[in-house]
């Protein structure tokens, strides 16, 4: 790279720092294009050599530029220009939308309905892209670990579209906040209401929780508990999660019924050949044992998703117990009829709530339609819950 400038010749040298020279150099090329995504950068020992300054001061230059999101460092690949040139044009247009999340489907009507997030935000993407708009998808995982928080990221962006799981750690809820400060729109797929001005298009889970059990209970379940499938060690509630959990003991409390606390499975791949489906199945059996006999019994299962569902009513029938008559197994998401255990498992679970996926795609694509050419108005936010449904499966 032979196009770098060396620091001992420059005749302003005096007007800049060798930290401000590095600086100035590396922008110039990324925002020229001479420096494209995906480039590597030489060492610091080459930047060093070529620039004419110290390997101290080309180390903090470096650090600058990751914290901007120009650059990441790989264990063995060493420094890689990670964004395009900021100037480019369509970077800078008003009518751009950033999608804040972890979705890997296309922006089609086509989009699995198994993944609630990848159809939302597919459907979603569509109706933008159907209007003319840009949308910039963003990787809210990568974006979170590489510790880029900064608004340089959107220069030209009008709308930033996330779900309130990317405000779990502070410095997500830190660059929401400042965006909002700095006149951007945020629609949320999700509830929230702790930043102002932030709009919410959300599924009550909390009520959808309570649906569940009151159903369960009318059937005449006392005993009943809430179970999560996770291979997180720490076994953290998301925000969803805790919405869930805090219906059920609402519902049981109400009922004069003592809630149990919530019992966690370890999480199996989504896509398991059928020799690893048996093995899950048995080992999720063998973790259930003692809520389905003696003392503990329980009669009632509540699972966090339909493809959880499955697994744990398989489980039952595997342990002698009959989902629908001696045990009732709920789900969620209305997602049973799309997942491939249904053509797996003859036995189905009893109940699951419909969140209305289409309805809640629809009027996100809404809300943020006009967010892109109204612009937020005023501090107001618009929070729209989208009432969901009791769907009994037996």
């Amino acid at each position: 790279m032979d196009f770098f400038s060396n620091y001992s010749e420059l005749d302003s040298r005096r007007a800049l720092s060798p930290r401000s020279f590095v600086l100035k150099q590396i922008r110039e090329k990324v925002e020229s294009g001479k420096l494209r995504s995906g480039d590597q950068l030489p060492s610091e020992r080459s930047l060093s050599q070529l620039m004419g300054v110290s390997r101290v001061t080309i180390r903090n230059a470096l650090s600058e530029l990751i914290s901007e999101g120009r650059l990441k460092t790989f264990k063995n690949s060493g420094t890689i220009i990670t964004n395009p040139a900021f100037d480019n044009d369509i970077l800078q247009k008003e009518n751009a939308v950033v999608f804040l999340a972890d979705i890997s489907s296309p922006f089609n009507l086509s989009v699995d309905q198994s993944s609630e997030d990848s159809f939302v935000f597919s459907r979603l993407g569509y109706e933008i892209q159907k209007h003319g708009y840009h949308i910039f998808l963003l990787n809210s995982k990568q974006f979170e670990s590489n510790g880029v928080f900064s608004s340089k990221m959107f220069p030209g962006f009008s709308v930033v579209v996330t779900t309130p799981d990317y405000t779990n750690t502070k410095k997500g809820f830190q660059f929401l906040k400042n965006l909002i400060k700095e006149g951007k729109s945020i629609v949320m797929f999700g509830y929230f209401d702790k930043i102002k001005g932030i709009d919410s298009i959300y599924s009550d889970h909390k009520e959808g929780a309570e649906k569940i059990t009151k159903w369960m209970i009318s059937k005449g379940a006392k005993k009943i508990i809430h179970i999560s499938m996770s291979n997180d060690i720490n076994h953290e509630y998301s925000l969803w999660m805790r919405d869930r959990f805090s219906g059920y003991m609402t519902a049981m409390k109400d009922a004069g019924y003592e809630p149990i606390e919530p019992f966690w499975l370890p999480a199996t791949e989504e896509a398991p050949s059928p020799e690893e489906f048996d093995r899950y199945i048995h080992l999720i059996a063998d973790y259930l044992k003692d809520f389905l006999s003696g003392k503990n019994k329980v009669d009632g299962i509540m699972t966090i998703t339909d493809r959880q569902a499955y697994y744990v009513a398989e489980a039952c029938s595997l342990s002698g117990i009959k989902p629908n008559e001696d045990i009732f197994i709920g789900g969620y998401d209305n997602s049973w009829n799309f997942l491939p255990e249904k053509n797996i498992y003859s036995t189905k679970f009893s109940v699951t709530i419909d969140k209305k996926k289409e309805l809640i795609a629809s009027k996100l694509a809404e809300v943020t339609i006009e967010r892109i050419n109204k612009g937020r108005q005023s501090a107001n936010s618009k929070i729209v819950k989208i009432d969901s449904e009791l769907v009994v499966l037996q």
